[in-house]
Order: structure tokens, then sequence, then C-alpha cells
């Protein structure tokens, strides 16, 4: 670890010793891992809390991987809670616009602030880092107009610093690709439907059972268009691979799949 990301940690650290007890929104990414484990180490488990936002936008092996982070990796004693959230419940998010990340997050940080509140504690942390301010995202406007703490993107700390703080406590997921929700997989204005997350979630279960990792699957009207990491487009070229990949796409009546070569996330 360099000098300036071993600074920033230091700074991190300070950050979260002078807060009361906090609340973390906690989703299994390297980011709000990060912020996690360090309020563990610098305010001790009994002042953190850990808060899952699970609902139907969470594939199930985002979620059970992020509860195995915490388990084998977070220090004994840490609480981690799963807090339901309904966002299909909001027609303003099945509508699937533009403002969608800003009506979802606005709903799950509500629901993350009152079961924190339950436990006595007022202040919630999430990870967003200087990088996601460059991007547009709704979601950060809910975050702030909750108030929701950002001490990795307030101390300074890129995605690339992250990634080498959380490998220096041998944090698993320091490099992994990033995750991000089911609804990101459907087409902008087509409306959002349960059972058309569900589909989702199982065609990404197929491919990750077949090894490949930092994938999307994308519905576009008829077909599907895959997402997949450069470290895989080797792998597509193996007959034997890519038969079995069309296989289950006939199936379960895909009539057409195909592959984005520029990575989009």
């Amino acid at each position: 670890m360099n000098r300036i990301t071993r600074g920033k940690l230091s700074r991190l650290r300070d950050y979260f010793q002078r807060l009361p007890a906090v609340a973390v929104a906690y989703s299994g990414g390297v980011d709000s891992t990060l912020a996690g484990y360090v309020a563990c180490l610098a305010k001790g488990v009994d002042q953190v809390l850990l808060l899952l936002a699970d609902s139907c936008l969470l594939a199930e092996r985002t979620r059970a991987e992020a509860e195995r982070v915490v388990v084998d990796h977070f220090p004994d004693g840490v609480r981690f809670l799963r807090v339901h959230a309904d966002p299909l419940a909001l027609e303003s998010l099945q509508r699937n616009d533009r403002y969608r990340c800003y009506h979802c997050k606005s709903l799950i940080y509500r629901q993350l602030f009152a079961e924190a509140q339950r436990h006595g504690i007022t202040m919630l942390v999430d990870g967003t880092n200087v990088d996601d301010l460059s991007d547009d995202r709704p979601g950060l406007k809910a975050a702030r107009e909750m108030g929701v703490l950002a001490p990795l993107a307030e101390i300074g700390f890129t995605k690339k610093e992250i990634r080498e703080a959380a490998a220096s406590f041998a944090l698993p997921n320091a490099h992994l690709p990033a995750e991000s929700c089911l609804a990101t997989r459907i087409p902008r204005l087509t409306p959002l439907a349960a059972d058309t997350l569900r589909k989702i979630e199982q065609m990404e279960d197929f491919l990750a059972a077949l090894g490949f990792a930092g994938f999307r699957v994308r519905m576009q009207e008829d077909s599907i268009l895959l997402h997949v990491s450069q470290a895989d487009w080797s792998r597509l070229a193996d007959h034997s691979l890519r038969t079995k990949i069309i296989t289950y796409f006939r199936t379960i009546e895909v009539s057409r799949v195909s592959v984005d070569l520029c990575c989009r996330r």
C-alpha cells in the first residue's frame, strides 16, 4: 500500500473515531466493505451496525456472498442485519425512468435509517467514493438529501485506492468486479416486474456456474445481450462451452444471444 493510501486510511480511522455509533449501508461491494471494516477497527464492533438492503433488485448470489464476507472476514461479534425493502411497490420506480435510482435509494435509505434508529443509532454511512461523484447517479442525490455520510468520498478515496486498502486487510472482494442491481439489466422505460428480475437472476446464475465473473445479462426485446469481462472473451471461443450457453438460452426460449465487446458495466 502506497503512502497516499496509507494516509487516507489513517484519516478514515480518525473519521470514524470522531463519530458516535454508526450504521453502514452495506452492499457486499468493496467500497461499503472497506467502510464497514474500518469502522469496526476504529470503534469496536459494539458501535457498528451493518445493514444490507434486501430486495428483489438484489440477486440471492450477491446477497449470500455479502453475508459470507461479514461472517468470514469481519471482526467477531459484528452486528449484521438484512433490512427488507420492496422497491417495486413504488409506481415511480416501476416506470424505470432516469430517476429510478433516486426513488429506489430514497426508499432504501429511509428504511435503513429507521432500522438504525431502532438500535439507538442516528448516523448512517455508505461506500460512495470520489470516482462515483463524476458519474450521473441520481441515487447519490437521494443519499445526500437523506443525510447519509460518505466518508470515503470526503477523504478522497478513489476506487483504485479502496481496492488497495481492502487488499491490505485481505478482504476477499478487494479485486472483484463491481456489482449492480438487477434493474440495470433492463432498458430504461421498460417497466420493471418481479418475474423479469427473477428470470435475469436465473440466467446470470447459470453463467456464474460456468465460471464467468463480472458479466451482465441485459434484456433487449426478444433477445439477450451479454456483457462479458475481457478476461473471459477467450472462453467464448471454446465450442463446447459456447454450445452449453446456446442450448441453455434456447431451452428458456431466448431467440437470439449477442455478446458486447465494449465491456460496458
